[in-house]
């Protein structure tokens, strides 16, 4: 499904391009043969909130769930289709390390797409200076799913906007993926809740890019605002520490 409204701008010799505001959220499929429990490959796409007088934000704009019998790799190419669609921006992608993810953007010449493992969240609170570049979220602990999964709910009930008679409007309420509020409110951390975990994705690239944001602001321009940092393309501060394609 696709709830997105449009976005797309156009620059002064006529070219269509679409603003660097999306975030893509994975929660791949381990393997292509089926194992114990029906697990799906969940995508999902959040409009993050870096101009909402402008473009809205915080809104789930697209969804997928669906375990293809072409296998991994069809799945991968919807992530690739979806990125494409909104933008094709560095470090658009945040998915939950395992699967394929990884390999089959190295072999398309894509991984600029994906995000590199979290610095600032979940267990990497300490600020690793290692010069290797990994990439994905691994979310294998309970205290992993735990820390992002209270992400998630801290997100859910941010307040959004009012009504006009002064109802409080909460991210929740504007999530129209009826299958992804379903598993939510089922959600334990023994099953499968590849929609949920997806979503959690989303929030972690959100969460890691605001961080990265605040860490600069401390070290490098305090005058920045959240929003002028999200309007930066974070390739350059990659391209500083690492060599990638």
């Amino acid at each position: 499904c696709d709830w997105s409204s449009d976005v797309c701008s156009s620059d002064l010799n006529g070219k269509v391009y679409v603003p660097n505001i999306y975030i893509i959220g994975v929660d791949p499929v381990d393997s292509d043969t089926q194992g114990t429990g029906l697990s799906f490959s969940g995508i999902h796409v959040l409009k993050t909130p870096k101009d909402t007088k402008k473009w809205g934000g915080n809104e789930l704009v697209a969804s997928y769930l669906g375990r293809p019998y072409l296998g991994r790799d069809y799945a991968n190419e919807v992530i690739e289709k979806l990125a494409m669609w909104y933008g094709s921006h560095d470090r658009m992608i945040s998915f939950e390390r395992g699967g394929n993810v990884k390999e089959y953007f190295q072999k398309k010449n894509k991984l600029n797409l994906l995000m590199t493992q979290p610095k600032t969240i979940l267990s990497y609170k300490a600020g690793e200076s290692s010069k290797i570049l990994l990439y994905g979220t691994p979310l294998k602990t309970f205290e992993q799913k735990f820390e992002a999964i209270s992400y998630l709910r801290d997100w859910l009930l941010e307040e959004y906007g009012t009504k006009e008679d002064g109802t409080i409007i909460r991210n929740l309420n504007l999530i129209r993926d009826t299958r992804l509020l379903e598993e939510m409110i089922a959600f334990d951390f023994e099953g499968n809740f590849d929609s949920t975990l997806a979503f959690c994705e989303c929030i972690i690239g959100l969460k890691e890019k605001y961080n990265q944001f605040k860490n600069d602001m401390i070290k490098d321009k305090p005058q920045d605002d959240i929003l002028t940092f999200l309007n930066k393309s974070v390739a350059d501060r990659y391209r500083r520490n690492f060599t990638y394609n």
